[in-house]
């Protein structure tokens, strides 16, 4: 039978999938989960990875090159196979229907640039994502002034980096909207909400407070590029698309699955030594690596933050809540901000904390 129905317009699969899975009815967003709902998640991972990596091995009996996009390349756990078929990959970071821009438009420069566009390897590595929309500071900060939101002083000498440095060793959970945005669907620091993933519950935190969701959902950490080796192994990725391992894990030594399911899902299992709050139970984590001409200001952020702490690693999600977009004008900055638990906005060149008399209501959303 036929259990699939993507080509209708509605949902990807038919009802008599339930059947297959022994399941009564669907499982709803805010319903509980249960361990058959996690072994049929792990099991269907499992069936990918298998189904790609046969796919790769026959790839790559064409050459040592593969260019990959489409739904199934935002899989970044599956992705990890890659560098053992092709010696050099690129994945498009807008995987998805919308990046089929960025093809059109390399096709047409081939033909239609003057000078021609050079394709050297060494001439796009690595990609530059932040290729969408960005807002002038007077702008934003004119808004931020006239809904109330307190500026919060610094010293300008020392640059916003340190400053933004400090409150985040401090635990303090800071959000970010700065130059043009990313182009896909991962949050790679210009509009990204940031925290220190050493703090023992800023996973459950930022889940149930930022992002509404459930606390055992994981998180990204971000790290400098030539830092990448000294916390993790496996390939470096400059876009969050495929998983490392930390250096630092702990292995669970619950003895009872049972038990080992409960920790996960209140949070209370403790994953790693330096990260626990950006490193996933099996020890795999969606690293994003930051290139200083790419991302200077995020890339010195970290250095500031590895002189305070021992660490020169923070934990990187989207700046939007549970079923909204991320983030796109500085208005819906503010106003993500101020109904969530995040404690400082770094909107440009200035830090914000919350307004008094800030006039529009939570359901209010513009994606303008």
């Amino acid at each position: 039978p036929s259990y699939l129905d993507f080509c209708s317009g509605g949902k990807l699969w038919k009802d008599n999938i339930l059947e297959l899975f022994e399941l009564r009815s669907r499982r709803l967003a805010d319903e509980e989960i249960q361990e058959k709902h996690l072994n049929i998640a792990a099991s269907l991972q499992q069936a990918t990875e298998l189904i790609f990596k046969n796919i790769l091995s026959v790839c790559s009996d064409f050459g040592d090159n593969l260019v990959y996009s489409g739904g199934v390349a935002l899989n970044c756990k599956a992705n990890r196979f890659i560098p053992k078929y092709f010696k050099n990959h690129f994945i498009q970071p807008a995987s998805n229907d919308a990046g089929g821009s960025l093809g059109a438009i390399y096709a047409v420069a081939k033909t239609h640039s003057n000078p021609p566009l050079d394709y050297s390897t060494n001439s796009i590595h690595p990609f530059n994502p932040y290729l969408g929309t960005s807002a002038s500071e007077e702008d934003c900060y004119s808004y931020a002034l006239e809904n109330g939101f307190k500026e919060e002083p610094y010293d300008s000498s020392q640059g916003i980096e340190k400053s933004i440095a400090k409150l985040l060793a401090n635990g303090n959970i800071v959000a970010r909207y700065s130059g043009r945005s990313e182009y896909g669907p991962r949050a790679l620091g210009n509009r990204s909400i940031l925290a220190d993933p050493g703090c023992i519950g800023m996973q459950q935190r930022l889940n149930i407070a930022v992002k509404k969701r459930e606390g055992f959902r994981p998180f990204a950490p971000i790290v400098n590029e030539e830092d990448f080796v000294l916390y993790f192994s496996g390939q470096k990725n400059y876009h969050m698309l495929m998983t490392s391992r930390s250096k630092t894990f702990i292995q669970p030594q619950l003895s009872h699955p049972s038990y080992l399911l409960e920790s996960i899902l209140n949070s209370s299992l403790i994953t790693d030594e330096l990260f626990p709050s950006a490193v996933h139970v099996d020890g795999s984590a969606r690293v994003q690596c930051v290139n200083n001409q790419m991302s200077p200001s995020i890339h010195l952020l970290l250095n500031e933050f590895k002189s305070l702490k021992k660490y020169g690693v923070l934990l990187n999600t989207s700046f939007n809540l549970r079923g909204e977009p991320i983030v796109r004008s500085f208005r819906d900055a503010l106003h993500c901000f101020q109904y969530t638990d995040i404690d400082y906005l770094w909107l440009e060149n200035k830090i914000y904390t919350k307004s008094a008399s800030y006039c529009y209501p939570e359901s209010h959303f513009s994606p303008d």
